[in-house]
């Protein structure tokens, strides 16, 4: 059981490695909503960086009591009363809507966590051939 915890654990940590997470304000969600579409359109985070989005990024709403929901990049509306995503049949008023998370594939962070596990298991290997 432990060691199936512990794979599952690393599991984690190995799909949560590879990716960035971004949060956008309310307003820039706004920018990618139904009517929008365009292949891929610039947003900036809470920080002020650019993240690129396209139709396939994954995108979470995030509510004012830390609740995720998934949505479309768009494939939802948000209008003065209310957040729209049919998609995941959601419907949720728009004052309970705080901000949103992208998440991106982060290439630094994945070819470091390749290498990473190359070298351990190429020094695993050689440990083994000095021991014998």
């Amino acid at each position: 059981m432990k060691r199936i915890l512990a794979a599952c654990t690393l599991l984690t940590f190995f799909n949560l490695a590879c990716y960035s997470t971004y949060t956008i304000s309310k307003d820039e969600l706004k920018l990618l909503e139904s009517g929008q579409e365009s292949e891929n359109v610039v947003v900036k985070d809470v920080e002020g960086e650019p993240v690129q989005i396209s139709p396939e990024t994954p995108l979470e709403v995030l509510t004012n009591d830390g609740t995720r929901y998934r949505v479309t990049p768009y494939n939802f509306l948000l209008s003065e009363s209310q957040l729209v995503s049919p998609d995941y049949d959601l419907l949720l008023p728009a004052d309970a809507v705080s901000a949103a998370e992208v998440r991106q594939i982060s290439y630094g962070k994945t070819f470091g966590l390749v290498g990473t596990i190359v070298v351990a298991v190429g020094g695993g290997f050689a440990a083994l051939l000095v021991l014998q």
